[in-house]
């Protein structure tokens, strides 16, 4: 097999094996994830923070936010994938200091993929980024903590406002390599 290898452009993107053309770069702004992926795996919540926990809360989803989960996570697949492919290590524009861009549609965002050699990661290695091998619930471990990670905001109806308006309302913070909100791999935010 060829190892892959970063691309040079910033996106939030996955480069796999198969799919890698270009070398990497010094700017140090991709984080090679290699490991062992459960794809069926169970998360047990030992304390919700909703105070509705019943299977009707949240228009019929039941419980959404979980205190704190059950260690270990159990996988319950009889075997795991091996997967090995470079993510960007901050959100889109994959820059320090730059909040993450919002309201492009799947496929704006593949095109901007496109044009710099790159695509859109797989559902599979951006959990994987972010969950590991160990299939952690938060990127940080166990229990939720809203100071560790940009969470537990109050919801904005998006529908409401104009898409010229979303960057102002938009809650996201500035991705910095001081971030505790770090995976496994290194990916953060």
């Amino acid at each position: 097999k060829k190892e892959p290898q970063a691309p040079q452009s910033f996106m939030p993107t996955a480069e796999t094996t198969e799919e890698a053309t270009t070398s990497f770069t010094p700017q140090q702004t991709m984080i090679e994830v290699r490991g062992l992926k459960c794809s069926h795996s169970e998360k047990r919540c030992l304390k919700w923070l909703d105070s509705d926990t019943s299977p009707e809360a949240n228009g019929g989803m039941g419980p959404l936010r979980c205190a704190e989960f059950e260690y270990p996570t159990k996988c319950l697949s009889k075997e795991r994938k091996e997967l090995h492919f470079w993510i960007d290590k901050f959100e889109y524009p994959n820059l320090e200091g730059s909040l993450p861009e919002v309201g492009a549609t799947w496929y704006e965002a593949k095109a901007k993929c496109e044009s710099q050699g790159k695509r859109l990661c797989k559902d599979y290695e951006w959990e994987f980024a972010c969950e590991g091998p160990e299939v952690n619930p938060y990127a940080y471990g166990y229990k939720r903590d809203e100071n560790i990670c940009n969470i537990d905001k109050p919801w904005i109806d998006y529908t409401k406002y104009s898409k010229s308006r979303w960057n102002e309302i938009y809650q996201a913070v500035p991705s910095s390599s001081e971030s505790q909100c770090k995976s496994w791999a290194g990916v953060i935010n």
